[in-house]
């Protein structure tokens, strides 16, 4: 795939219990994490506005995170 139209990222995040995944926004602007990638927020990066805005709220919390690339994985075979 050459192009990123259907790529989705999620938001991974350190916390002190371990990496957790970035679900939303709670009261007074705090961050909402899940456990796992079905919780998680997931962006499209073709649509980069929702994901900019996320990682500049991240960023000016002093958060440490990752993107993580989400998607279909060829197997090869036939179906």
């Amino acid at each position: 795939m050459d192009s990123d139209d259907g790529i989705s990222v999620a938001i991974k995040i350190k916390t002190r219990s371990g990496e957790r995944f970035f679900s939303g926004w709670g009261k007074g602007g705090r961050v909402q994490t899940a456990w796992s990638l079905a919780g998680a927020k997931l962006f499209l990066v073709c649509i980069r506005e929702d994901l900019d805005l996320v990682i500049s709220k991240l960023k000016a919390k002093n958060k440490k995170f990752s993107l993580v690339k989400v998607g279909e994985q060829e197997s090869g075979v036939n179906q």
